[in-house]
């Protein structure tokens, strides 16, 4: 178990306030060790005391795009400081179940599996009671399956595969529930309506089957309609869309995964350093891991290289005609301007590189400044512009920069420089200060693995969050 996930239970604990992972069990260790989301289930009026739990030990909450917004479940993470892990917390105040992104159905449940919820028997954790989870795993995969698609399983030969960790999360209840204190809970929850009990239990006995999915869904029909939070055009919407982006090619290209924001504000971040320093390994490696949980654009504010625009068509015309500076200047600011509209939503934004005023011809500097004074009116109107639009972009507001600093041995070895580039490059780097940055970090990549340099990144990034 992460030593953070474990800090905070136990403060939960020592606060009296009442909890359960309440789904997954079978899967709790991978939970506990960070490398998928905690699902705890929480009384609605504790809302106040668990945000000051998640206060005390650093966590934050992180919001969903409008349209997956739910009415009682909050998600906060936190970076384990050892391990780099991002920890989610998925916090339920009321259960709110139905289709991925959607979940159109509250269920007033949750006083009666806090009631009985059980410890774990290996962990320090609280957990729904076997039958409790098993009768929420049968629900939860009834709830899940759109509207329109149970019309097309129940009119055609479609074929619908349950997922493996539904099968063995099922086989792994099942060995643990008791089969009378499984029919007993479906009375109490349901009211003895026979129909629906009858056709759990034969779900108990025989294992998922499509038939017996379709058999819940229609003896559920007042339960739903009773239950329901949001209006079926959710459902249909999500599914027709689903089903373009998924199967039809035209529709791919628009398929982003959008998945949380920070409400409070976005976070642009700028990684600069000598050729050599890891600069793009870094870039890469925290887009992976903060990716996972949460929105991030990468924005590569150097040159313009073949590989690293979507303009490609055009550079070969731009070289023969000698635009290189216009079309650097032009990338860069387009791309600027992108970085700060998207941190601006709330985004996290990282930036390979950053414009800057002082050096030319080298870290991402002008091009042109020796222009200035040159006979040729052209050349000394557009490096007069160079000058002034490489001063605003080195002036605008940068919330943290990391400088990677590596010697001029490294830059040369790494980045292929001959060393007395290498040399110019580093001493560069060192002197380099930009006037609107709140904050400024270096590290050592000489003596750090990309892993450790990952791990100290995260960590400062997670601090300078709001």
């Amino acid at each position: 178990m992460l030593s953070k996930i474990n800090e905070f239970l136990n403060l939960l604990n020592e606060k009296g306030i009442i909890y359960c992972q309440w789904k997954s069990n079978e899967r709790l260790e991978s939970f506990l060790n960070g490398e998928s989301d905690l699902d705890l289930l929480f009384y609605y009026a504790d809302q106040d005391k668990v945000k000051k739990t998640f206060d005390e030990i650093g966590a934050k909450q992180f919001q969903l795009i409008q349209f997956k917004k739910y009415q009682n479940i909050v998600d906060y993470l936190q970076v384990d400081e050892e391990t780099g892990k991002i920890i989610h917390y998925h916090v339920y105040f009321k259960l709110e179940l139905g289709e991925p992104n959607i979940k159109q159905y509250l269920i007033e449940w949750s006083d009666e599996i806090l009631s009985n919820r059980i410890k774990h028997e290996s962990y320090n954790i609280w957990i729904t009671s076997h039958e409790h989870e098993l009768v929420l795993l049968i629900l939860r995969e009834v709830l899940r399956i759109p509207y329109l698609k149970m019309l097309i399983i129940k009119n055609t030969f479609y074929k619908y595969n349950f997922s493996n960790k539904v099968i063995s999360e099922y086989e792994w209840l099942k060995k643990r529930s008791v089969k009378k204190k499984f029919l007993f809970i479906l009375s109490q929850l349901f009211k003895e309506e026979r129909n629906i009990i009858n056709s759990f239990e034969k779900i108990f006995d025989e294992g998922f089957s499509l038939q017996g999915i379709v058999n819940i869904n229609d003896n559920l029909k007042f339960f739903k309609k009773k239950n329901k939070i949001k209006s079926s055009f959710y459902s249909h919407y999500n599914f027709i869309i689903h089903v373009l982006k998924t199967k039809i090619l035209f529709f791919k290209k628009f398929n982003k995964n959008k998945k949380r924001i920070n409400p409070r504000k976005g976070l642009m971040i700028a990684i600069i350093g000598s050729d050599g320093s890891g600069k793009s390994t870094l870039i890469n490696n925290l887009n992976i891991e903060f990716g996972k949980k949460i929105d991030v654009r990468n924005f590569y504010l150097g040159s313009p290289k073949n590989n690293k625009t979507s303009f490609l068509p055009w550079v070969k015309i731009i070289t023969r005609l000698r635009l290189k500076a216009a079309w650097n200047l032009l990338i860069k600011k387009i791309n600027l301007g992108m970085a700060i509209n998207e941190r601006n939503k709330g985004l996290l934004v990282l930036c390979d590189r950053f414009p800057q005023s002082k050096y030319q011809k080298m870290i991402d500097g002008p091009r042109v400044l020796d222009n200035i004074k040159s006979n040729n009116i052209l050349k000394r109107w557009f490096s007069n512009l160079e000058k002034k639009e490489f001063e605003k972009m080195y002036n605008s507001k940068i919330d943290l920069i990391i400088k990677l600093k590596v010697n001029k041995k490294i830059s040369s070895l790494r980045g292929g420089l001959s060393l007395e580039l290498a040399e110019m490059k580093t001493k560069a780097i060192e002197n380099l200060t930009f006037p609107n940055c709140n904050q400024k970090y270096e590290l050592d990549a000489n003596s750090y693995s990309a892993e450790q340099i990952k791990i100290q990144t995260m960590n400062i990034i997670w601090k300078n969050m709001s």
